[in-house]
């Protein structure tokens, strides 16, 4: 009967080993599919990621950029010019108002 006790033991410990086991590769198995995702996703990035994506984003980009810098400056011109035309529109009727 002494040994029962010492056979359960050895059971127990046993089966709680082989259940950590278990447990363990369960979680190897979802770390190598999330894994495996990933590199499923890196690739499409990279198909999309060519050289030529990414030169003819640039230069949209730089003609963006470029088209901005055309706009401030036409801006600031017609503005100076609408300034210009109100001053001297002021200037000939006050020169007008004076009897001159």
């Amino acid at each position: 009967m002494s040994l029962l006790p010492s056979k359960s033991d050895t059971f127990s410990s046993i089966c709680a080993n082989q259940v950590a086991t278990i447990e363990f590769s369960l979680v190897e198995v979802s770390v190598l599919h999330g894994l495996k995702q990933g590199n499923e996703v890196l690739k499409e990035i990279h198909k999309e990621m060519n050289i030529q994506t990414v030169e003819k984003l640039l230069d949209e980009t730089y003609e963006a950029q470029a088209y901005q810098q055309v706009r401030i400056v036409l801006t600031r011109y017609l503005t100076s010019r609408v300034d210009l035309t109100k001053g001297n529109q002021r200037n000939a009727l006050q020169y007008s108002n004076s009897g001159r």
